[in-house]
């Protein structure tokens, strides 16, 4: 008798995916689309779509639009100065991935210098490239001369970053100036008053911190002070040397506040170097909770975004434009992760 486990396999149709998820055919179709549907929905959807390793059969689609069914997804090169972000780029490319994955799309990740030349190279990326909508993050998508080159192109343009930068182009984004006040009234509320802010380049994200970390301080009429704002580049090295400089104040703050968890781990190792204990002696706190740093600090109090939520929502977003639908503004919530490292200031005499 033939074994059943060698027998092939049927494809899975949109029926066993209907039956698996325990929805209608509209819900799949609607899911795969890109359409907007409930949270729980899509959820078992998705989950049904892995599981049966189901992809939708989109050959009308390219015979009759001339698409790829690619999706390009375009980042700055990571160098040794921001090899730190290596693990937040990659959890929002695996979100993106597995999206794809489910409504039949291929991404291609293509890396163009984040300076001077990323105009240029932007051009020459896009020659070659046959792809149907191209995704842009930071800090690529914060260069005016880039955007140009991508616009120039027609290409469908998904940005992701603060919604207020991006006009009327679609977007992905998060609450970072709602997430940055949250994190600094939960500071305060442990009777700190002398907060230092390490924030990060000058990209929207980061604009959107300070905003969220100044608007908290002035709520509670507590003074900001320019003293108390030292410049960082997401990377542990600058968070290192920005709380150096903080502690260096004559009169340092009693807690920081990292714009990034990797800067975060940076004002750690300033602290250790002056013999001082976290959070006995200095409270910090970090934004992200990437794995990188949940592994070595799990106690860090942080915020947590959805990276790879966020890897989906750019692809649904691109999906919708490819489609002919509205342009969408994707804003996703953060969570709080209260952690161990602030608590109340040690008394100075």
């Amino acid at each position: 008798m033939p074994d059943p486990s060698h027998a092939p396999r049927r494809r899975p149709t949109i029926k066993d995916v209907a039956l698996a998820a325990g929805v209608s055919f509209k819900t799949v179709s609607r899911v795969t689309n890109g359409e907007a549907v409930g949270a729980s929905l899509k959820a078992k959807v998705d989950q049904a779509i892995s599981t049966l390793g189901y992809r939708p059969n989109l050959a009308a689609r390219r015979m009759g639009g001339g698409r790829s069914n690619l999706i390009s997804f375009i980042v700055f090169t990571m160098t040794d100065a921001t090899r730190d972000n290596d693990g937040f780029v990659m959890a929002l490319e695996a979100g993106m991935i597995a999206r794809c994955q489910a409504l039949g799309y291929s991404l291609a990740i293509e890396m163009v210098d984040a300076g001077s030349n990323a105009a240029s190279e932007m051009v020459s990326v896009l020659r070659g490239l046959e792809t149907d909508a191209i995704i842009l993050a930071p800090p690529l998508c914060d260069d005016p001369s880039v955007l140009a080159v991508v616009q120039q192109s027609g290409k469908p343009l998904v940005r992701y970053g603060p919604a207020a930068d991006f006009g009327r182009t679609p977007y992905v984004t998060i609450d970072d100036e709602g997430a940055a006040y949250e994190l600094t009234r939960y500071i305060l509320s442990h009777g700190h008053t002398r907060i230092g802010f390490v924030e990060g380049p000058e990209a929207g994200s980061a604009k959107a911190r300070r905003r969220g970390y100044l608007r908290a301080l002035e709520e509670a009429g507590v003074a900001a002070e320019e003293t108390l704002i030292a410049p960082g580049s997401y990377t542990v090295r600058s968070g290192e040397r920005a709380g150096a400089s903080l502690l260096a104040l004559a009169k340092p703050p009693t807690a920081i506040f990292a714009a990034n968890d990797m800067m975060a781990f940076g004002v750690r190792r300033a602290a250790e170097a002056r013999g001082l204990k976290v959070p006995e002696d200095l409270s910090i706190a970090g934004f992200d909770n990437i794995d990188a740093i949940v592994g070595a600090w799990p106690d860090l109090t942080t915020i947590r975004q959805p990276v790879g939520d966020v890897g989906a929502a750019c692809i649904d977003a691109a999906v919708a434009r490819l489609d002919g639908k509205p342009d969408v503004g994707i804003v996703l919530p953060c969570e709080l992760v209260p952690g161990a490292t602030v608590i109340k200031p040690r008394s100075r005499s």
